[in-house]
């Protein structure tokens, strides 16, 4: 059998392939050896993803180094080579194997197309997820800008908002201050002035108690003086009589001294003059009376005008009367005989009678 010498080539570290495209290698500054279509795609999958070149083995950066830093180790250049076989049946049982390998070596990378369809298709839709998912975080995230953008304006607008109630918070305070030192001070004058208006009440009171008090004394005077004046009537009335009778007497002295004897005694002259004056004082004492009764009455009309007035005006007016004494009369009773006493005319009558045929009267 025929001996064949073999040349084994390094093994590529990324598809561990001895066999594939065989006469492409080259080593990196690192030492490694790799397929050179291997370490480009391997390079450009570093620069999408990471953004920057590194050894597939040792993770060695070699982006910084230049192309020539990556050695080619040979390219060896294929020929047609033909053995020809000692034997056919040798010879159909190497193509055999070889079809045998060339085969597992087809449906391997028929599985592994497949595995790798399979993968894109997952990438594909993990990729269509993703940037679902970064479109709606840009979303989101431009959104959030804009809320945090308007949360910065609404923060400064509730800012200079929050400044400016404050002050109008503070200057509501120093108003409410300056009204409650007002009501205080209202509320003193308030106390100060019903204080005196109760004491004007008080006052009040007591004027009107007094002058319910001179009422009732000037109702009681006047009943005297209605008494005294129908007394005086009467006495008046009485008088009347007697002077009618005196001049009787006197008329019939008259006739008498012409017709009786002159042993007979004469009427004094003194007594008719007597009954005169007794005359003349009740006359001047009625009209008294009658002006003092009138004058009562003038006075009681107008302390009335003044009840009312207080009435209507409230406890706030006070009416103060004049000094009460010198303002009414000054009344008398019947008995007083101040003006009269020496005349013995004054008093009621008592009796009338005749005496030796001459009409006499007895007074007290």
């Amino acid at each position: 059998m025929k001996t064949i010498q073999a040349i084994v080539l390094p093994t590529c570290a990324i598809c561990h392939d001895e066999d594939k495209d065989a006469n492409e290698i080259v080593v990196t500054i690192c030492g490694h050896i790799f397929h050179s279509h291997c370490i480009e795609e391997w390079h450009e999958h570093d620069r999408i993803n990471r953004g920057g070149i590194k050894c597939p083995y040792c993770n060695t950066e070699i982006e910084d180094y230049p192309p020539a830093k990556i050695i080619p180790l040979h390219q060896l250049t294929q020929h047609s080579v033909q053995i020809i076989p000692e034997d056919i049946e040798a010879e159909f049982n190497v193509l055999e194997t070889e079809i045998d390998a060339i085969q597992v070596d087809l449906n391997k990378q028929s599985q592994e197309i497949i595995e790798r369809e399979n993968l894109n298709i997952k990438l594909e839709q993990e990729n269509k997820t993703l940037q679902e998912t970064i479109d709606r975080l840009a979303k989101e995230l431009k959104s959030n800008e804009r809320k945090l953008v308007d949360w910065d304006t609404q923060s400064k607008l509730d800012g200079e908002l929050h400044h400016e109630a404050s002050l109008s918070y503070q200057t509501e305070a120093e108003q409410l201050k300056k009204t409650l030192a007002e009501m205080k001070e209202g509320h003193t004058r308030v106390g100060s002035e019903v204080e005196r208006r109760t004491g004007v009440l008080n006052r009040s009171e007591n004027q009107r108690i007094r002058l319910t008090a001179l009422t009732v004394s000037q109702s009681r005077t006047i009943k005297v003086l209605e008494a005294q004046l129908i007394g005086m009537d009467r006495e008046k009335y009485q008088l009347s009589q007697m002077i009618d009778l005196t001049n009787h007497e006197n008329q019939m002295v008259s006739s008498n001294q012409t017709i009786l004897p002159s042993s007979s005694p004469p009427l004094e002259s003194g007594h008719s003059h007597h009954l005169l004056n007794a005359m003349v004082a009740l006359s001047g004492r009625f009209s008294k009376l009658e002006s003092d009764y009138s004058s009562l009455k003038h006075m009681l009309k107008d302390e009335k005008q003044p009840k009312e007035n207080l009435k209507r005006e409230g406890p706030n007016t006070t009416i103060f009367p004049k000094n009460g004494s010198d303002n009414f009369p000054k009344l008398h009773p019947s008995s007083d005989r101040t003006h009269i006493d020496s005349r013995p005319a004054k008093g009621k009558e008592r009796e009338v009678e005749k005496k030796d045929g001459h009409w006499i009267s007895g007074f007290s």
